[in-house]
């Protein structure tokens, strides 16, 4: 059992944040120091429940599940110095790691990024989850994705993130039968997916290392093309995995073909067919020895790519790792669909809203989830197995914000949305809030937004988001990765994170969200984010 008084207590005078890293759906993530440390460390802000402070229930629980990642000492884990328990600020005190993000780094090297040093990062994540899952009781990561592995100065991996999804339950629950889910949707298992309220398995770890896997080999960001809804469709009912094709090509390399099939059998759909970490480690250890030396060497050589694009003041953004190949098109499959599908299927996927607008005349057969009542639908596939006619869904009045509407569908088989059979989506075909006169005007144009700013623009964007920020600046494709690693966390959640990339970019200035607004006919969200002069 994890002692407690061992943790340490900060104060959150003691905590000071110097810059501002990251985003996403546990919270902000700054780079920072203890003064009574005297040390360099990065700060994990939490989200708490619309500012609600915890009840001192949930500040034990949260104090024990924080002790317990700050006992999960070891060499590829990042470590957690200790926690701050203040009103309305609730954070984790961890270990620096200077070299950012695995999933920064790949876009960053692109192609070049070393095959030897890929294998290193594998073995060393696989040994790391080996070593959570051992732990007594055992840590679950849940989000496991080359965003929350980090690199030390010596291209050495440190987990994070782990065990986080439990934590954050302490923060933003409210009631015990929450489903909120705080994994990442393209890394997410199938029977996550099915069902948010069942218990986590190590199984589904395993899963998300297989598609992790995916990600390292081929540098690329899974189903990078296809939306969150197609995701789910495809691997809950169609068994589909990230393109192959996208894999170099292992027909005379013996270790690449077993680091391939250890990556199948980690997504396998049946998680009795998966390995166990143990059984990972073991065979990546076997491949990477056979590189060892090549490996460091590889990593000396990205530290020095790293430096150079730091001094030459290139900012090292996520980009194409490839561009000599094509983007992934909707979703491979590992199925033969009926032919009367296949041409639909391989045509650009419909939004949400189109979906649901245009109902589905037919469904792909799958079975419910265990324990959730009622029929479940495949969204935007045209496959109809027999019985009842699908009755046209129903639309009730949009919510109060205007932004959402509840979409009932029945004498459908096989959908599968979350736990019930009650989807909210967001209409771009509603109106909208009132719109103002494109005459508003603000006081500076110049002047630089704040967080604080950006949080008040994101609660008015609304549905329009994407379109809204092609015109501040943003392109496609960072905006296509926002909307799928943002998904689980809502409309506003994305919205801000758009935001957030913009203020990375060093656009954002009240004038050019003006400019952006009187385009789009949004003049309102400049007066309801007290920005008009």
């Amino acid at each position: 059992m994890a002692n407690v008084d061992r943790l340490k207590i900060f104060a959150q005078d003691d905590v000071v944040n110097t810059k501002w890293l990251a985003s996403g759906g546990f919270g902000s993530v700054y780079d920072g120091k203890v003064k009574s440390m005297h040390q360099r460390v990065a700060i994990k802000v939490l989200k708490s429940n619309d500012g609600e402070n915890l009840s001192k229930s949930q500040v034990e629980s949260l104090k024990s599940e924080a002790s317990h990642l700050y006992n999960a000492r070891h060499p590829n884990v990042v470590h957690i110095f200790g926690i701050v328990l203040e009103p309305d600020y609730y954070a984790l005190v961890m270990e620096f790691c200077s070299h950012g993000s695995l999933r920064n780094l790949l876009y960053t090297i692109g192609s070049d990024f070393p095959l030897p040093l890929k294998y290193r990062i594998l073995y060393q994540v696989a040994k790391a989850m080996h070593f959570l899952h051992q732990m007594e009781p055992v840590i679950l990561h849940l989000d496991l994705k080359a965003g929350n592995v980090l690199l030390n100065e010596y291209c050495e991996v440190k987990i994070c993130d782990f065990g986080l999804a439990q934590t954050q339950r302490q923060i933003t629950s409210t009631n015990e039968n929450s489903a909120e889910m705080y994994s990442t949707i393209t890394h997410m298992s199938p029977q996550q997916l099915e069902n948010p309220k069942r218990i986590q398995s190590k199984e589904d770890d395993v899963f998300s290392f297989g598609i992790f896997m995916w990600e390292v080999i081929t540098g690329k960001e899974p189903y990078e093309n296809n939306a969150p809804h197609e995701i789910l469709v495809g691997v809950v009912s169609l068994d589909l995995r990230p393109n192959e094709k996208f894999l170099p090509d292992a027909s005379t390399d013996n270790n690449l073909l077993s680091v391939y099939k250890l990556m199948k059998e980690c997504y396998a759909d049946d998680p009795t067919k998966r390995p166990n970490f143990d059984e990972c480690t073991t065979q990546l250890e076997e491949v990477y020895e056979n590189y060892h030396d090549d490996a460091t060497s590889s990593a000396t050589w990205v530290m020095d790519q790293v430096k150079k694009l730091k001094a030459s003041g290139s900012n090292p953004t996520p980009q194409q790792s490839n561009t000599s190949i094509e983007k992934e098109q909707p979703l491979a499959r590992n199925v033969k669909l009926d032919a009367a599908t296949e041409p639909k299927f391989n045509q650009p996927q419909p939004r949400v809203s189109e979906v649901l607008y245009n109902a589905p005349q037919a469904s792909q057969v799958r079975g419910q989830a265990p324990g959730v009542k009622g029929q479940a639908v495949v969204f935007g596939l045209d496959q109809y197995d027999g019985g009842a006619e699908p009755q046209k869904q129903k639309r009730t009045a949009p919510s109060p914000g205007g932004n959402s509407m509840s979409v009932n569908i029945s004498n459908c088989n096989n959908v599968m949305v979350g736990s019930s059979n009650v989807m909210n989506v967001t209409s771009h075909g509603t109106s909208g809030p009132p719109r103002s006169s494109p005459t508003v005007t603000v006081k500076d144009r110049n002047y630089k937004l704040t967080d604080r700013d950006l949080n008040r623009i994101a609660k008015h964007v609304g549905a329009e988001w994407k379109t809204f920020g092609r015109k501040l600046g943003i392109d496609d494709m960072k905006l296509d990765y926002i909307e799928i690693d943002h998904s689980s966390y809502g409309l506003q959640e994305q919205v801000f994170q758009m935001l957030r990339k913009w203020k990375e970019l060093g656009l954002a200035k009240a004038g050019t969200l003006l400019d952006a607004c009187i385009q789009l006919g949004r003049g309102d969200i400049i007066e309801k984010a007290g920005l008009a002069s």
